[in-house]
């Protein structure tokens, strides 16, 4: 998984329901939550994706696009206490499309169009993913109003 905001937000509300709050965060709440979730985490995959074959990726840069983004966030998550995976994140995406195209193709310009591909679509991705955070965590907390 990319940045697991979605994920941890729907962990902490359950375990906040389970610790006896379930009177507020019930299943539909949870169930809502979790399809938000698994939406986003497929939004933002698809969007990545998408990025780079529009720009040119094939299938496989595209693919490479993906998994360079979670190498790139997995190797920068340590710089600026966690923020570095971030830029990991997105240039990691940027990278792996272009790499994977320069090895097969040896064209740079399209090697450097796909990785800008493979970067707006994560970029795309993530803001997709932060809106969706940001609407669970509005519901949660509307929930929790009268407590």
């Amino acid at each position: 998984f990319g940045l697991p905001g979605t994920w941890l937000i729907l962990v902490v509300s359950f375990l906040y329901g389970y610790a006896g709050h379930f009177e507020k965060l019930g299943f539909p709440l949870l169930a809502f939550l979790a399809v938000a979730a698994v939406a986003a985490e497929g939004l933002e995959y698809l969007l990545a994706m998408a990025g780079a074959k529009r720009f040119g990726a094939s299938r496989k840069g595209a693919i490479a696009s993906i998994v360079g983004g979670i190498i790139g966030a997995i190797l920068c998550a340590p710089l600026f206490f966690g923020i570095g995976a971030l830029p990991g994140l997105f240039g990691g995406a940027f990278f792996g499309a272009f790499c994977y195209e320069w090895v097969t193709r040896r064209d740079l310009e399209h090697s450097i169009r796909s990785g800008f591909g493979a970067f707006l679509g994560r970029v795309s991705g993530t803001m997709v993913k932060l809106f969706a955070a940001l609407a669970m965590i509005g519901t949660v907390l509307y929930a929790l109003r009268s407590i």
